[in-house]
């Protein structure tokens, strides 16, 4: 039980690499604390950062660069 009182949690996961990250709170039992529902609690301590996950925006961005200066020619 947490210090506030009674809630239904579930994990949060990284859908990459299945690792968890946290949890997110899905009911509480008293109403003073309603306000949490639906809310994610990450854990600093659980994320690390990892090198794999390409950037959208910067990979297109060097594909229209590298496209842009072989036309150029």
């Amino acid at each position: 039980m947490m210090i506030t009182g009674k809630h239904l949690v579930r994990d949060v996961m990284c859908k990459l690499c299945k690792n968890r990250l946290g949890w997110m709170y899905e009911y509480a039992i008293e109403e003073a604390q309603r306000y949490k529902e639906s809310r994610v609690i990450l854990e600093k301590a659980l994320i690390e950062e990892r090198d794999g996950i390409l950037d959208p925006m910067t990979s297109s961005m060097s594909s229209s660069a590298s496209i842009a200066s072989t036309h150029s020619s």
